[in-house]
């Protein structure tokens, strides 16, 4: 394929992540100094997402305008793109990667396999920025690299991943990037309504990944270096017409500044965003509370990365995603 592509978490090994949070530091320190720079100066990304997003469609246009790139956003294509007149996800593509369009495109769609789909035309690079219940790579090197520069490791680590694991995306891109790394271990804490799926379950025993399962939040803040929250995901419960199981999950899973004292002196508390109600605004300001600046300080600079090394003047990834 003749553009890079960034679909699967799984396309990325240890020396990949390493590269990419290598070039985030280094722009960090320039948007830290200089706002930004202009290595990718008159490139054009289109944002193009057809469902909703204020994080990761927000920092995506960011790191593409401190790195000089104009932006072509469309916030609503479910609604206002011709999606609504019927039109293919595929065709959409190739109209909008096609000759004299954009240089990349950063793609949220409903389906599990939109970016599969949208990346196997290679008409421009496609970076996933949510497929349906299946991935989220990019948050997962948000993630990554929010731990790392939060704990100080990426190894010998314990999370605990909270909330509705069998809808959430990010978590299971997280799986795929701790196994990555020696030492690690998950405590999956949920109801057994929203147990992660078996898939990655599978992947995490084929990659010597210990994991256990709980339904006891506290035990597991007590143990856990890193405690990952997740919301009961309304949006999905709705589209399958399980409005009553949302009802009854809903609030199962509340942090509040009491469990917060359980955390080890050095753990963290991260979450995704948005936050509904499974986290207390009382907690927003605890000094282990992570989610803002994994939502801004360190975003920013990893997605400015992905963008410096797929599209810059010495680009030449060796981590682009290949068609099966």
């Amino acid at each position: 394929m003749k553009h890079c592509h960034v679909v699967t978490a799984e396309q990325f090994e240890r020396l990949h992540i390493e590269e990419i949070f290598r070039t985030a530091d280094g722009l960090n320190e320039t948007v830290a100094k200089n706002g930004g720079n202009d290595t990718l100066g008159r490139k054009l990304a289109g944002v193009i997402f057809y469902q909703p997003s204020t994080r990761t469609s927000g920092t995506f246009v960011v790191a593409s305008q401190r790195l000089g790139m104009r932006t072509f956003y469309t916030p609503d294509a479910a609604t206002f793109s011709s999606a609504t007149k019927g039109e293919s996800l595929e065709h959409t593509i190739r109209v909008l990667g096609g000759e004299c369009m954009c240089d990349l495109i950063v793609l949220r769609h409903p389906a599990d396999d939109a970016a599969v789909r949208a990346a196997s035309l290679d008409v421009a690079p496609i970076i996933n920025a949510g497929s349906g219940k299946n991935q989220h790579p990019t948050q997962a090197l948000v993630d990554l690299y929010t731990i790392r520069n939060e704990i100080g490791r990426l190894e010998g680590l314990h999370v605990a991943m909270v909330g509705d694991l069998t809808y959430g995306r990010t978590v299971r891109s997280l799986a795929h990037l701790l196994a990555k790394f020696p030492g690690n271990r998950i405590t999956f804490v949920s109801p057994p309504e929203l147990r992660m799926r078996t898939d990655i379950k599978a992947y995490l025993l084929e990659h010597n990944v210990p994991y256990d399962e709980t339904e006891d939040l506290a035990a597991a803040m007590r143990v856990a270096d890193v405690v990952y929250h997740t919301r009961i995901q309304e949006e999905w419960f709705r589209d399958e017409g399980r409005m009553d199981l949302y009802e009854k999950l809903s609030g199962r899973y509340v942090i509040t500044p009491e469990l917060m004292n359980l955390l080890k002196p050095d753990g963290r508390l991260m979450h995704p965003m948005p936050i509904k109600n499974e986290i207390l605004p009382a907690v927003d300001d605890h000094p282990q509370t992570a989610y803002f600046k994994q939502a801004t300080k360190y975003a920013v600079p990893v997605r400015m990365a992905l963008l410096t090394l797929i599209l810059g003047p010495n680009a030449n990834p060796t981590w682009g995603w290949r068609k099966p």
